[in-house]
């Protein structure tokens, strides 16, 4: 799931629950949960090292880094929640790099294996996405 999506509803998980301390572990969960279902993926047109993937990546910074902004904005007394959700919410990927250094043993080798295995990637995921965010866009400009 791209990290925009993962940002927005950490944005609604901040917003409507508001409590720090129980917003990261849902914030997190919500990370796996989102990965579970169908989402883009890697393909060899748009495989790592390719000048597509990188302008995707780039794109998904630049409007997760937007969302993320709005979200503050739009509800500033609720800038230390949702900073915290949406940091949680992608803490999972944020770890990757971590992966070409962990041996293949142990417990956090564990949690890259788990995290892999959960991807429902696929070019037809794109779809779902695209709902999502739609779909995150409308309820959390419904509840300002």
């Amino acid at each position: 799931m791209q990290a925009i999506n993962h940002t927005l509803t950490a944005g609604l998980i901040a917003i409507t629950v508001k409590e720090p301390a129980l917003i990261a572990p849902l914030a997190l969960g919500s990370h796996f949960v989102l990965d579970m279902l169908p989402h883009y993926g890697e393909y060899p047109r748009f495989g790592r090292g390719t000048k597509a993937y990188y302008r995707i990546i780039a794109a998904d910074g630049v409007l997760t880094l937007i969302a993320y902004l709005v979200l503050i904005h739009a509800w500033p007394q609720l800038w230390f929640a949702i900073s915290v959700g949406v940091f949680f919410a992608l803490l999972p990927d944020l770890l990757w790099p971590l992966a070409l250094y962990v041996k293949q043993r142990g417990p956090l080798w564990a949690f890259f294996r788990f995290h892999k295995n959960i991807q429902r990637e696929s070019l037809r995921g794109s779809i779902v996405e695209g709902v999502w965010l739609v779909g995150m866009t409308w309820v959390l400009a419904a509840l300002h």
